[in-house]
């Protein structure tokens, strides 16, 4: 025979579940929420991309420095494609 203790008892235990398993679930929203908040948008806009390609072209360079350059270039192309 269930006790009026027993169901007492269970429904403690059960809010006392439930509230440890909502601040879990709502600290967990918060760091989300809290990282995109800090993320700065880095993306260049087409018109951006275009500017620094160009610039980059008409641009003289050095022996030493070709290397970085043309991994520079090959990265903001790629980023200039995806908005064609």
């Amino acid at each position: 025979m269930v006790t009026c203790l027993s169901v007492l008892i269970t429904v403690a235990k059960f809010g006392f579940m439930y509230n440890k398993i909502k601040l879990t679930v709502m600290g967990l929203i918060d760091k989300i929420i809290s990282n995109k908040a800090k993320e700065p948008d880095n993306a260049l806009s087409k018109e951006e991309l275009e500017f620094v390609l160009l610039a980059l072209k008409r641009a003289t360079f050095t022996g030493e420095q070709l290397e970085t350059v043309f991994n520079i270039v090959i990265k903001l192309q790629n980023q200039y494609q995806k908005y064609n």
